[in-house]
C-alpha cells in the first residue's frame, strides 16, 4: 500500500519540490499504467483492498498531468490494450511463482 500511497501525494513525507519533475511522454504514461496494472493483477490476492483504488488514483493522476502537457494523445494505448498486456504476462509468469496465484490464507 505504502508505494501507492507515496505516489497519490497522500504519504506524510517531505518532498523537494524542485527535483521532482512531473514531466513525461506518451511512452512513459503507457509504461506506469502497464506496470501499475500488472502489479494489481499480481498482487490482488495479497494486497489490501485499497490498493486497487489507490493504484486507479495514480494512473488517473499520470493522465491528467500527461494531458495537461500534450496535445497529441494519438500515441496513447486503448484501455484492452493495457489487458491484454497485462493478461498475456499474468498467464506466463504468474504459475512461476506460486505464492501468487492462490489467495491468501489457502
Amino acid at each position: 500500500d505504502d508505494i501507492f500511497l507515496f505516489m497519490t501525494g497522500r504519504a506524510v513525507i517531505s518532498v523537494d519540490e524542485e527535483a521532482v519533475t512531473p514531466h513525461f511522454g506518451a511512452g512513459g504514461l503507457q509504461q506506469l499504467i502497464l506496470d501499475i496494472h500488472f502489479l494489481l493483477k499480481v498482487l490482488e490476492n495479497v494486497a489490501s483492498p485499497e490498493v486497487s483504488s489507490f493504484g486507479a488514483e495514480v494512473c488517473e493522476n499520470a493522465l491528467r498531468a500527461f494531458l495537461a502537457e500534450q496535445v497529441d494523445t494519438s500515441k496513447l494505448k486503448p484501455g484492452e490494450w493495457y489487458e491484454k498486456r497485462v493478461q498475456h504476462a499474468t498467464d506466463k509468469y504468474i504459475p512461476l511463482v506460486p505464492q501468487f496465484s492462490r489467495k491468501e490464507g489457502t
